[in-house]
């Protein structure tokens, strides 16, 4: 996309913006490594949403692969865990 055409677009009223930061990893696995480290490091920026953390292949990015397991809990929190974990939710694993 051109400058020109994200400065056209910046300010085209109201919503929210999606910042999309391209990483490049091995495998998915490694992935998903990579994109836990990050969101857990940056827990601190009240803006990002850990919980939707998703990593996606290269050449297939409407295909997304959850990282976090999200879940609702009680009190307003979420699920920490890593999608697809064994056993019951935590919000103290790290997204929630």
């Amino acid at each position: 996309m051109s400058s020109h055409a994200v400065s056209s677009q910046a300010g085209s009223g109201d919503g929210r913006f999606v910042i999309h930061l391209p990483i490049v990893a091995r495998d998915l696995r490694a992935a998903i490594n990579v994109a836990v480290a990050l969101a857990r490091s940056l827990a601190f920026v009240p803006q990002l949403d850990i919980g939707e953390t998703t990593v996606s292949g290269e050449d297939l990015q409407s295909v997304h692969h959850r990282v976090f397991c999200d879940r609702a809990l009680p009190r307003s929190r979420r699920c920490g865990a890593r999608h697809g974990h064994d056993g019951p939710c935590d919000s103290e694993s790290g997204s929630g």
